[in-house]
């Protein structure tokens, strides 16, 4: 009967050792989780600022291709006005 009781005290003592280790590894699962958690927050962030500094920068360029847009519209019309005044002067001249 000791020998029983010896065997199952074993037993129990290699169930508690596994029980122990399963407990550590979802420790360090936990930690892992939380760093991986906290990595994500992260680069959610920054993914954030870099999202709101490409749309800043988009707005900005669109902003600058309309004033070009603008310029060019007014420089057209000025070129215009000028090669009709030169060919006026041109008949002007003959």
């Amino acid at each position: 009967m000791s020998d029983k009781l010896d065997l199952i005290l074993q037993k129990l003592t290699q169930m508690d050792s596994r029980i122990s280790a399963i407990e550590t590894g979802q420790r360090e699962l936990r930690e892992i989780m939380h760093n991986i958690r906290d990595r994500q927050d992260e680069t959610d962030a920054k993914l954030d600022a870099l999202t709101s500094e490409m749309h800043e920068r988009f707005d900005k360029t669109d902003r600058t291709l309309r004033f070009l847009e603008s310029d060019f519209d007014v420089m057209y019309k000025k070129v215009s006005e000028h090669e009709r005044e030169i060919s006026r002067l041109k008949r002007l001249g003959q």
